[in-house]
């Protein structure tokens, strides 16, 4: 916008510079005096000539040169505004809209690009979102098989365990059972001992 105002700047001081010194110097406003006005001893005059011979003229009643002329020709610059103005107006208005039309389409374009990019900000973000879930859902998977093969140990730990009581308490009853066996044993052979020893001993009494 400042580069429009400035060349603008340029081309009116341009524009008063011709105007002023190539223009203006050779241009005049002439006023007349109406026709068939009598001749004046003093007066500057505007002949007709045909073939050398006077067919008319007209009294010169005022002449205007330089900016003197520009303002003297305010009546030509009210028509020339006036029949300016409606197609001024006109390409004004089409202009302007134009340039209504290009800015607002210039924000759509860039609010429609704020939104894609937003669209795409969320998108990669939801993909990073997604991304992390799998490596959630693999890591989880991952702890499951751990702990799944772990428990498996567990139980197989637990069983064998289980086994090693069973057997345990198995070979403490062949103990205890073995332990009975031999009391009886011994007492069976306490018995015998006594036995052999009151037959010793009514022998012995025999003999005597």
């Amino acid at each position: 916008m400042k580069r429009i105002r400035s060349i603008t700047a340029i081309f009116i001081l341009i524009l008063l510079c011709w105007l002023n010194w190539w223009v203006l110097p050779y241009l005049a406003i002439v006023r007349l005096q109406e026709k068939e006005i009598s001749v004046p001893p003093t007066c500057l005059l505007l002949l007709e000539l045909e073939n050398r011979v006077r067919i008319g003229y007209r009294v010169i009643e005022d002449i205007q040169n330089g900016w003197s002329a520009v303002l003297a020709a305010w009546p030509y610059l009210v028509c020339g505004i006036i029949l300016g103005f409606g197609p001024g107006y006109v390409i004004g208005e089409l202009v302007r809209r134009k340039y209504a039309i290009d800015v607002a389409s210039r924000k759509a374009v860039n609010s429609a690009n704020n939104v894609m990019d937003e669209a795409r900000n969320m998108q990669s973000e939801n993909e990073s979102n997604l991304l992390q879930i799998k490596r959630f859902e693999q890591d989880i998977f991952q702890v499951g098989k751990k702990l799944t093969k772990e428990r498996e140990e567990c139980h197989a730990v637990v069983l064998n365990a289980y086994e090693q009581i069973r057997i345990y308490e198995e070979k403490i009853s062949e103990a205890e059972k073995s332990g009975r066996e031999l009391l009886k044993a011994k007492e069976t052979i306490k018995k015998l001992v006594g036995k052999i020893s009151r037959l010793k001993k009514e022998k012995e009494d025999d003999y005597n």
